[in-house]
């Protein structure tokens, strides 16, 4: 599976404890993989059109109510992930 920003995100925002993350921490965390700026605010925008991440107050972004149902569903290997098809 490749690295993208979509399932970085997604994984970010299910292992952090308050489950919310600023765009600037998701910048942050992509471009250790390098990946860039762009693409993670590219991911952003789709994420939260697909329902995936929601706004939570200026900047910052918690799992929208389609990620938590998908998460809820899948366990693998003992570890929640959103799995995207």
């Amino acid at each position: 599976m490749k690295l993208n920003a979509r399932s970085l995100i997604l994984d970010l925002l299910l292992a952090s404890g308050l489950h919310q993350i600023s765009v600037r921490e998701a910048i942050t965390a992509c471009g250790i993989f390098a990946i860039s700026e762009n693409s993670v605010r590219v991911a952003l925008v789709r994420l939260s059109a697909d329902g995936l991440v929601q706004a939570a107050g200026r900047g910052n972004y918690r799992l929208g109510p389609q990620a938590k149902k998908k998460a809820a569903r899948r366990v693998k290997n003992g570890k929640r992930r959103i799995i995207q098809k």
